[in-house]
């Protein structure tokens, strides 16, 4: 490779914003065009949190924006594979920022960089449905690029749960935990949130529940373990088992339970909850 090539200067100048980030989602570096899409000094960007950036950047009436992308980088982290978001740019109908999170491993394998790439997008031709809001990897968007039509962001009216629900959520990456924990408390669900299956049970025993929504690979005992017990007690708890491994999901036998692959969207988790 030519040692010559001055990496940071094409950074700087390249007409499309980015934003590095550090593993916990510290902001590291910011280009000039990422400063111009965020509307903010390098000073007011620079070493916070995004979770923290992206409160102070949107506004109140789109709070709900920030748990979502939250809960894409989390994602990034959990499963080590990019995450695209489209999210309307305010003031400008029918233009969007393709949002494109894309994890970087230094030469051991470490995740060392989360690097969000932002373009702009024009509205799809006349005739075409216009993406809302939607998150998931490359693979999860229509052939064409854009979010699938109806795969987008709920309305405010549909953005509570219609049937408010006790979920137990057991994630032991704690940065998913938070996030999709503050996702479902925005679709309007009761939620207490543990790292293992033995906490889980602790719960069950102690409080009423009426979804069980965990990942499959947890420490010592296994989500499906988990699951397999939680139908034993409370057969009318609704189960929701995820996992980033396709294959995984074959050992879940012996009791009825939604499987949802990993990573999913916001519409595939509330189709999962409300048992469409």
């Amino acid at each position: 490779m030519n040692s010559s090539i001055d990496f940071k200067a094409i950074f700087t100048a390249s007409p499309n914003g980015c934003v590095l980030l550090t593993p916990d989602l510290t902001v590291l570096e910011v280009n000039e065009s990422g400063l111009r899409v965020l509307g903010k000094s390098r000073d007011a960007v620079l070493q916070r949190n995004v979770r923290d950036l992206l409160v102070d950047i949107l506004p109140d009436a789109a709070n709900g924006l920030a748990i979502e992308l939250s809960a894409s980088y989390a994602r990034v982290l959990s499963n080590n594979h990019p995450e695209v978001a489209w999210l309307p740019q305010a003031g400008s109908p029918g233009r969007y920022w393709k949002l494109t999170h894309t994890p970087i491993f230094d030469p051991d394998g470490q995740l060392s960089l989360v690097a969000t790439y932002l373009t702009d997008v024009h509205a799809p031709a006349e005739g075409q449905a216009a993406p809302g809001l939607a998150f998931g990897a490359e693979n999860s968007l229509a052939s064409d690029g854009m979010p699938a039509a109806g795969e987008g962001k709920p309305s405010p009216q549909e953005g509570k749960a219609q049937t408010t629900s006790r979920v137990l959520f057991v994630e032991d990456n704690e940065d998913l935990r938070e996030s999709t924990s503050q996702l479902l408390e925005g679709l309007g669900h009761g939620v207490t949130a543990v790292a293992n299956a033995e906490k889980a049970l602790v719960c069950l025993e102690t409080e009423r529940f009426d979804v069980l929504l965990t990942d499959l690979s947890l420490p010592k005992m296994t989500g499906a373990e988990l699951a397999r017990e939680a139908a034993r007690r409370y057969p009318d708890m609704r189960i929701i088992i995820t996992s980033g491994y396709g294959r995984a999901m074959a050992n879940v036998r012996g009791f009825e339970a939604v499987l949802l692959p990993k990573p999913y969207r916001l519409a595939d988790l509330k189709r999962a909850l409300s048992g469409q």
